[in-house]
């Protein structure tokens, strides 16, 4: 998204109506991803009750290859 229209409140009205309609079909829990350093929409997960669940720790490279990845 361009950085001026940043802050405008889109991504919350679209997770809200998200979780609405997902409420509306019955489903009891979602799962939404966000990079570890995008701390506003983080923020944002956090206000609208996402809990985090634990660590993902991803390898890339040779040494990936080593570990069976």
């Amino acid at each position: 998204m361009r950085r001026d229209r940043r802050g405008r409140g889109i991504a919350g009205a679209l997770k809200r109506a998200q979780i609405a309609k997902a409420i509306e079909a019955g489903y009891e829990r979602l799962y939404t991803e966000s990079e570890e350093r995008n701390v506003p929409m983080r923020t944002l997960n956090e206000r609208l009750g996402y809990e985090p669940l634990s660590a993902l720790v991803v390898l890339r490279g040779p040494g990936a290859a080593r570990m069976g990845t």
